[in-house]
This record gives C-alpha cells, sequence and structure tokens, in this order.
C-alpha cells in the first residue's frame, strides 16, 4: 500500500516541484516521494525473493539486479533532501548524477561478480 501511496502522489509532488522549485519544500517532497517509493518496492522484492515466489523462469539475480540498480537510485534522491534545505536547486541538479553513479555502481557490481583468476 505504501507503493501505491507514492505513485499515487508522484503526480502532485512533481507538479509541486515544477511550480515551487525555487524553494525547498517542492524538491524535498519529489525526493521523499521517490524515496518512498523505491524503498517499498526494494522491501516487496526482497519479500518476493526469499518467500521464494519468483517465476521459475525468472533471471538468476534478478533481486540482487534491482538492489544495485535502485539502490543508487534510492541513494541520490536520499542524498539530495539534505541538499534540498541549503540549495534548492543543487538538489535537482544532483538528480543528474543518476545515470553516471548508475553505470558505476553496475561496473563496481560486475567487477565483484567476475571469478577471480
Amino acid at each position: 500500500m505504501i507503493c501505491l501511496f507514492a505513485i499515487v502522489t508522484l503526480p502532485f509532488a512533481s507538479r509541486v516541484v515544477a511550480v515551487d522549485g525555487q524553494y525547498t519544500f517542492g524538491p524535498v517532497l519529489y525526493a521523499l516521494v521517490i524515496v518512498l517509493y523505491i524503498s517499498s518496492y526494494l522491501l516487496m522484492v526482497r519479500h518476493v525473493d526469499r518467500a521464494g515466489l519468483l517465476a521459475p523462469d525468472a533471471p538468476p539475480g534478478l533481486a540482487s539486479d534491482n538492489f544495485w540498480g535502485l539502490g543508487s537510485v534510492l541513494a541520490i534522491f536520499a542524498a539530495s533532501i539534505p541538499i534540498a534545505f541549503v540549495a534548492p536547486s543543487t538538489a535537482e541538479y544532483s538528480w543528474l548524477l543518476i545515470p553516471v553513479v548508475s553505470i558505476v555502481v553496475d561496473r563496481v557490481r560486475q567487477r565483484r561478480l567476475r571469478p577471480s583468476g
């Protein structure tokens, strides 16, 4: 239900950040909604994985891929909240780091999965 709540409030948060982006409230609200959504989604993925509810033909490492990929997005949005209290526009620009951080995290993950030797 938390995940659905975040989905329902996302259009409102998007409107607020578009209209009041220069104030602290807009970026903080948007980042909080995204953090709430990703956190609840990752908790659902964790539950599905641990309970063995993934389809038999699901690719191996599906849950792990979600945690690595969305975890980096979650970290960026979570870090942008305190930044927004100092400089709201800088918090919004920090969201542009998501693709770069995601690529770096994916490369680090691939190195860790690669067999040594």
